[in-house]
């Protein structure tokens, strides 16, 4: 998934090939919005983009058949908006900014988008008039799931479907992007080591074994930081597999209840569990 994901690009194939997989997949919602979430935070802004535009297909198409992705996404979106919009040209603003605009006219997130919006601040232009209007006709007030998850925000409680493994997948990413050495960093390594190995002197060479050690403390953050997001993630995508094991559980406890209730309902007498019939049950009978 996070390879899928990761060569995601905003033609209308690409996005619905993931979103489709992403539907067909939809028990394992909480890991794919963790990992959604993670390569958007290290990606690329039109990829951040193409993303985006993978999660409000996902979103809207996922609506009728139940609330989970609606719940995952709303709890991650904010950020994922924020670093997309940071330092974004005039055109990916407009962009991000429509889908945004599609969102509040369809009541996505509900009432409770204006608070996204407001997390937003500046870095996101207001909605023309037209689409408070047609968002005030359609009701604003959004779906069920989008208000629940608000909500439960508001309150510090977790929403419906929340998972705490996605908080800590995020949680993890942005740490990661935190602990990386950027190309100036290395650039200015290279600046002090270059000449204390050209022409060493104690003085540079004092110089540069202190940017060294510097580099290395920044080099074993990284690694610590990409040790926890490598376990966040893990722990996420066994939380996913138990919680499918769960819901099989279920449906098999369910269709057990639905034989029973049809054996019942044709007057056959219900057995034990070695497949003989029930005593207690023949006597009241």
């Amino acid at each position: 998934m996070a390879d899928k994901l990761a060569k995601v690009n905003s033609s209308q194939g690409s996005i619905e090939t993931i979103s489709t997989y992403c539907l067909f997949q939809r028990k394992k919602c909480a890991a794919i919005v963790a990992l959604w979430a993670a390569q958007l935070s290290k990606s690329s802004a039109q990829q951040k983009l193409a993303l985006l535009y993978v999660a409000n297909d996902i979103i809207q198409k996922s609506r009728k058949k139940g609330p989970e992705y609606t719940n995952e996404f709303y709890r991650v979106m904010a950020r994922a908006l924020r670093a997309t919009l940071k330092g974004a040209d005039e055109k990916l603003q407009g962009r991000v900014a429509r889908i945004v605009n599609i969102w509040q006219e369809r009541g996505i997130f509900g009432s409770h988008l204006a608070e996204l919006r407001g997390q937003l601040g500046d870095l996101l232009p207001p909605p023309p008039a037209a689409v408070k209007q047609k968002a005030a006709q359609g009701g604003a007030t959004g779906t069920p799931a989008a208000g629940a998850a608000a909500e439960g925000a508001e309150a510090g409680q977790a929403a419906p479907g929340e998972s705490e493994h996605v908080a800590a997948v995020v949680a993890a990413a942005a740490a990661v992007d935190s602990a990386r050495v950027g190309d100036e960093e290395q650039a200015r390594i290279t600046t002090v080591l270059e000449p204390a190995l050209e022409a060493p002197t104690t003085s540079k060479c004092a110089k540069a074994s202190e940017a060294v050690q510097a580099f290395k403390a920044k080099l074993e953050a990284l690694l610590e930081a990409q040790t926890a997001y490598d376990a966040a993630l893990e722990a996420a995508l066994k939380a996913s597999k138990e919680a499918a094991e769960a819901h099989r559980g279920d449906l098999a406890n369910a269709e057990e209840a639905l034989e029973a209730l049809q054996a019942a309902a044709d007057g056959e007498v219900p057995s034990d569990d070695d497949g003989q019939p029930d005593p207690k049950r023949q006597r009241a009978e």
